[in-house]
């Protein structure tokens, strides 16, 4: 209703109207033409992605607050400005909602670093750092891309890990984890028990093990 109002107030630009009539035309064509057990499948996913937002009352007036009150507008600015954006969730506290919301914020910083690259020459734009403790809980298969181009946008990624196998198990992916792996070019390894960690530091470093059998007279 408000936005026939709108309409027929003319405060709708052009590019207002387009995407008006683009979702009008995507509802009325294909989404009420899906079958029931696909709408049911889209409901249900739906539900179960913006259920932790409302299902706790703190959750609930931090992250869908009144539009006056709204403080985060976006990347661009932040990131044009030099200031830093700070995620801190308990994932104990808040697994699912701590997942969710970092992927949001991950896959948001991403695109808008990306972007710069088109908006202006490499020069002219401050570099940008993306700092995650505990990777493994936050990583996915698109990270090895943003990795493997994100130097040309000037972004510095820093990133720590329990073992490479933490990774290969949060991802499921052993190509993306070895680009992701390949694109951090400086790295600090400390202790570990992962074999696989072991293995591909000693073959970064270029030792491996030598047997030596000593022989007695």
């Amino acid at each position: 209703m408000l936005l026939k109002i709108f309409f027929h107030h003319g405060k709708l630009s052009k590019k207002d109207c387009y995407d008006a009539i683009s979702s009008i035309e995507f509802f009325e064509k294909e989404f009420n033409s899906l079958d029931s057990r696909t709408l049911a499948i889209i409901k249900s996913e739906i539900t179960r992605i913006t259920n932790c937002f409302v299902s706790d009352y703190d959750v609930m007036n931090t992250f869908c607050p009144k539009k006056e009150d709204i403080t985060f507008k976006g990347f661009r600015d932040l990131i044009d400005n030099g200031k830093i954006v700070v995620l801190n969730m308990n994932i104990a506290e808040y697994r699912n909602l701590s997942k969710i919301i970092a992927t949001y914020l991950k896959l948001d910083f991403q695109t808008e670093v990306m972007s710069r690259l088109s908006r202006c020459s490499s020069n002219s734009f401050r570099s940008v750092a993306f700092v995650c403790d505990e990777f493994h809980e936050y990583c996915s298969a698109s990270d090895a891309d943003f990795f493997a181009q994100s130097r040309e946008a000037k972004c510095i990624n820093i990133v720590a890990t329990q073992s490479y196998s933490s990774l290969l198990n949060a991802i499921n992916n052993q190509y993306a984890v070895k680009v992701i792996i390949q694109n951090l070019i400086n790295k600090f390894w400390f202790r570990t028990d992962d074999i696989f960690t072991i293995e591909d530091i000693r073959k970064q470093i270029g030792k491996e093990h030598i047997i030596t059998i000593l022989q007695t007279l």
